[in-house]
């Protein structure tokens, strides 16, 4: 139930996003009176208009850059990475020639990861560290780069890395970044059983690289999990014949503490494949364990 406090709130938040939309409609609007009615738009939710307005003014040269990454993550909200992609592209070549923070750059690795593009993200990030040796955005999407591709050589220096820049902090960006990753190596690789490897890679770095960073890497292991979750969750209701989904689903319904779920995801891995050795052996655990309990 929503309490009066919230309504009135929201009432309020609508009647400031009316009275700019009419002052656009008697004067021709700065670019502070436009940014201002899209960031009031997000907080509505009423994020395709948000969207529609960044895209217009985040084509201004003048823009801020912080104005330009606030469209890319109004865009990623939406769930349109290309639209994210395009957005940081076109003003990284626009402001070529006056320059071009790697703060920006790094951003535009991150969605292109995101998206799928793990060798261009990781050659992005690398050239932002051969001008900026101790940028640690760059450092952290080469080692979630390095671990989705396997390249472990790369993503061990990277954390390291990371440790000496940013020892309280660079657990939580490593973290940030692999579950960005998450739904597009699922939506790849997920389906095919035998090519799930970069999942299991993933996986892999959750459950013995994350621990050993740095005392702050609980929450970015955490933050792995859920979003890690939500992909697979969304996989399985796409595809709730493949047994691995669900499998990986129940890990990491396990890791965070949802025991029932696990149980429930590996009954489910069972029926769609009787024979599957990993979701069998892993049942019996969860079985023997109560029956401890």
């Amino acid at each position: 139930m929503i309490s009066s406090r919230s309504q009135q709130d929201r009432a309020g938040l609508e009647r400031a996003i009316e009275r700019l939309r009419a002052q656009a409609v008697q004067q021709h609007p700065t670019l502070g009176h436009q940014s201002l009615l899209a960031r009031l738009l997000v907080r509505a939710e009423r994020l395709r208009e948000a969207h529609e307005m960044y895209q217009a003014i985040s084509l201004d040269v003048e823009a801020p850059e912080s104005l330009v990454d606030e469209a890319a993550v109004c865009a990623e909200r939406l769930g349109d990475l290309s639209s994210a992609e395009a957005t940081l592209r076109t003003a990284i070549t626009t402001r070529e020639d006056n320059g071009v923070s790697l703060d920006l750059r790094v951003r535009l690795a991150e969605v292109v990861m995101a998206r799928g593009g793990w060798a261009e993200a990781g050659l992005m990030a690398w050239q932002v560290t051969r001008v900026d040796t101790d940028h640690a955005g760059a450092w952290a999407v080469l080692a979630a780069v390095g671990w989705v591709t396997a390249r472990s050589g790369i993503a061990r220096a990277a954390v390291e890395r990371l440790r000496s820049i940013d020892p309280q902090g660079g657990s939580n960006r490593v973290g940030a970044c692999l579950a960005r990753v998450v739904p597009s190596v699922i939506t790849e690789h997920g389906a095919d059983g035998e090519k799930s490897y970069p999942t299991m890679r993933v996986r892999r770095w959750r459950e013995t690289e994350g621990p050993r960073l740095t005392c702050g890497a609980s929450s970015a292991v955490d933050r792995l999990l859920v979003h890690s979750s939500r992909a697979l969750l969304s996989e399985a209701a796409k595809r709730p014949t493949h047994a691995d989904v669900w499998y990986h689903l129940a890990q990491t319904d396990l890791a965070l503490g949802d025991k029932a779920g696990a149980v429930d995801a590996l009954s489910k891995a069972l029926v769609a494949n009787p024979g599957y050795r990993a979701a069998m052996s892993a049942m019996r655990g969860m079985n023997t364990t109560r029956q401890a309990a």
